[in-house]
Parts: C-alpha cells; structure tokens; sequence
C-alpha cells in the first residue's frame, strides 16, 4: 500500500503553477489514507492478539514452577497428573589417572619390560619341575573351602597400600588367559609375575612390569625390602612370595604369588598364571616351595 502511494507520486507530472504539487501529493495521500489506517488497526490488533496469548501462557508457566520446591527437597504434584520424584542428578566421577582399573587392558599401554639372563620371560621352566606358570601346592576350588572374597586365616593387611593391593588382586580372581598366553598383565608369555607386578602397580607401589619373577626378588633387594627363605615368617599380606631355590634364570625362580593371608605355617596366595588364570592356591611355608618374598614398601 505504501508502495503504491510513492509509486503515484513520484510518477506525478505537475505544471508549474505554485502549490499544484503539494496539492496533487495532499489528494493522493486522502485517497490512501483509509486503506492505510486500516492495515495499521489491523496490524495493531494482531499484536495485541499476540500479547494476550503470550502472557497467558507466561503465566501458566509461572503457575506450574511456583508449586515445585527446590531441587533436593522430595516431591511435587503437578496441577493435574501423578506425583513426579525428583532425583537430583550425581555427577559422573573422573577415572583412575594412572590407568585403567582391573578387567580393562593393561594400565597406560606399557609393554612390561625385564627378561632374564637368557631371554626366556620369568615364570617359564625349560629345565624341568613344574609346567610353565604353575606353582606346586594345594589349590583351593573356586566355590570349595575358600570361596572368592573370603579368606581363611586373614591377617588385616598392615596399612592402607597393602588393603589396596588385596582388593586389586582379589578384584582379578578368575581371571583366564588367552590363545598363546595372551593376558592383560604383559606379554603373551608366562604372565605370574606380569600380574604381580601389575597388582602392585595398581596399588600405587612404584614397581616397573617386570615379567621375570627373579627380576621382583632383585628389586626388592635393591630397596632393602626382600627377605630369603630363612625368613619367610615375616610373609604378610599384600607381599609376594618367590618359588624355586634363586632369583637368577628361569628354571630357579619359577613363579610367584601375591599373599592373601598368614596363618600360622599355610599361607594363601593370589597367583597369575596358576592353571592359566588368576586362583588362589594355599601353601606350606615350611615346604621348601619358596626361596624368599618380597614387601611392597
């Protein structure tokens, strides 16, 4: 409409006389007019039509809200409806930052590293005795006479490091191998003393992966804290004992467990790689089994 208006007039070809202009522009601006006054009304009403139905939904929105109470203090029923729970949401807690936790895959994709003298991942037994990864003892049937998550004879671990090492290491009970010794500890070889060493490291015990169980009892040795088997009485929980007669190749450090529990000669053991899973296995201390046993700290 406003279009047609200025299309006219600037269209308009006027004479000369004065006032002719002004007063063409004048008659087509009153021969506009009503049609324009209408369209603005009707422009008007629908504003305010929309107005009125905004503020009455506004004010249903605010009726709706003004009944609930604030987030953590129970229930409200909506003008028409059932009761609704309110459940606040628990925010999602970060993970471990040192690695995954037990079940996922080996912590930071670290390739555990130590071999022995001769190359052969500890835990194997080339020169005879008990089958690779095996330890001799009596196994205790998972369901049988110490069930996963009891312990017979449990001593309390001495302090918060060794608590953690026993839930790490209890957490993992079941635990099977793969084709070709494929585990989640370390390499696919031998894997005893991978898990040992995974088992503490999860525990926040400052230990590389060493595959090799004589590599354990030299660390250990290194730091003040390995015992022989003269001294196997000071074995506790959350330590790990050392099978075979030394620490030097494969076929005299054949395995290694981590201890569960102490009582009195028999001692139980967490052990990798026993049958090609985590079980425990109890043990005589006084059975020559052992040629010593390393503390965590």
């Amino acid at each position: 409409m406003f279009g047609n208006l200025v299309t006219e007039v600037t269209a308009m070809d006027c004479p000369a006389e004065d006032g002719e202009y002004e007063r063409q522009v004048n008659e087509a601006v009153e021969r506009y007019r009503p049609e324009v006054t209408e369209q603005i009304d009707l422009a008007n009403s629908a504003l305010t039509d929309a107005a009125a139905a905004m503020t009455e939904i506004l004010d249903g929105i605010t009726a709706r809200f003004s009944t609930m109470p604030e987030p953590d203090t129970g229930t409200f029923v909506p003008p028409a409806g059932e009761p609704l729970e309110w459940i606040p949401a628990v925010p999602e807690q970060p993970g471990p930052a040192d690695g995954e936790t037990p079940g996922g895959e080996a912590p930071g994709g670290e390739t555990p590293g130590g071999t022995d003298p001769g190359g052969a991942p500890g835990g194997e037994n080339p020169g005879g005795g008990a089958p690779s990864g095996e330890a001799p003892g009596e196994e205790t049937p998972p369901g049988a006479e110490v069930p996963p998550g009891e312990t017979p004879g449990e001593v309390p671990p001495d302090g918060e490091t060794e608590g953690r090492i026993l839930d790490a290491a209890r957490g993992e009970l079941g635990y099977e191998e793969g084709p070709g010794d494929a585990n989640k500890y370390g390499p696919s070889a031998a894997w005893c003393s991978s898990f040992a060493t995974w088992v503490w490291r999860e525990s926040g015990v400052d230990i590389p992966s060493l595959p090799f169980t004589g590599d354990v009892y030299t660390w250990g040795q290194e730091r003040g804290l390995a015992y022989d088997a003269n001294n196997l009485g000071q074995a506790r929980p959350g330590d790990v004992l050392l099978f075979g007669t030394g620490p030097e190749p494969t076929d005299t450090s054949t395995h290694i467990g981590v201890v569960e529990s102490v009582d009195g000669d028999q001692v139980t053991l967490i052990e990798g790689n026993s049958s090609d899973r985590v079980q425990r296995v109890t043990h005589s201390l006084s059975g020559g089994e052992f040629y010593g046993g390393v503390h965590p700290r």
